[in-house]
């Protein structure tokens, strides 16, 4: 196994587990996350990417295609790297990336008790 998946009560952590990525590895990751998608109802994921060092446009059109359809189901995908020169890639494809898993957490919790606000106040 090439992916690693840690599934809490609020999200679902997937870390890829190698130190160098193959196409094989990205695969799995997307293959694994789209089968949560459609079995759980957890709908906020953390994928930790930091092995990967060279993100192609195909990579990034499948990471923002997950996104949306969290997104759909009120949910978020953080992506965790390190490296803040990918940070631009990111931000084209309009995708969240943090440089810790715990920040990533925390960016979770805060969109839970942001949406929970705004529905106590159209109550």
């Amino acid at each position: 196994m090439k992916v690693s998946i840690e599934k809490t009560e609020h999200y679902t952590l997937f870390s890829l587990v190698n130190p160098t990525v193959d196409d094989s590895a990205i695969k799995e990751l997307l293959s694994q996350a789209n089968e949560l998608i459609e079995q759980e109802e957890i709908v906020y994921f953390i994928f930790d990417v930091n092995p990967i060092t060279e993100f192609h446009q195909t990579l990034l059109e499948n990471l923002q295609n997950i996104t949306e359809t969290l997104v759909l189901k009120g949910g978020l995908l953080i992506h965790v790297h390190q490296d803040p020169n990918m940070l631009a890639s990111f931000e084209d494809q309009q995708l969240v990336m943090v440089p810790k898993v715990e920040e990533a957490i925390e960016y979770i919790y805060m969109d839970q008790l942001e949406k929970q606000f705004l529905e106590d106040g159209e109550e």
